[in-house]
């Protein structure tokens, strides 16, 4: 038996839990005026805009996860541009959701300059991720999968890529 709570209460708790969140973001845009340099990595983003941003793809990883390059479109409130990275993970069993990890944090005070990093980390990115053999875009080969375009290998002993092996006659 479950036992859930009163609808009054459910919105009782959601009001605390969105003043809770008001009131740290507003110490946070505080400290951040104070100090904008030691606060430019902050996630708050005051306005009627909210965190708005824009990507772009880098392709699929190593383990098949997506992964993007991300970029804000509104300044934060130490008056910084925000990039990052975010890398979906497969969701796992029947009722499973994409998993979102978001990590490698810039501050710019440029927007074209958080998006031309967005754009070259993405780059860099694919250009890790092709094939060392025959350089085809789709992703180095996995562990025991082909790759599509030329049919190398990945095995396992130290990750290395070994080139298709011709048919024997």
């Amino acid at each position: 038996m479950t036992l859930t709570p009163s609808p009054e209460l459910q919105a009782a708790l959601a009001r605390i839990s969105r003043s809770i969140i008001a009131d740290d973001n507003k110490r946070e845009a505080e400290r951040a005026k104070a100090d904008p340099k030691a606060h430019k990595l902050s996630r708050v983003i005051e306005g009627k805009h909210g965190t708005n941003y824009r990507y772009t793809s880098g392709g699929l990883d190593g383990k098949g996860r997506s992964v993007l390059f991300c970029w804000s479109l509104h300044r934060n409130v130490a008056g910084y541009f925000l990039g990052w990275r975010e890398v979906y993970s497969k969701p796992r069993g029947k009722r499973g959701a994409y998993t979102v990890k978001r990590d490698q944090w810039i501050a710019r005070k440029a927007k074209w300059r958080a998006r031309e990093v967005a754009h070259r980390r993405a780059a860099s990115f694919l250009e890790r991720q092709a094939c060392p053999v025959c350089n085809h875009p789709g992703g180095a080969p996995r562990l025991r999968k082909p790759c599509p375009a030329c049919g190398a290998v990945r095995v396992r002993d130290g990750g290395d890529i070994n080139p298709p092996v011709p048919a024997q006659e």
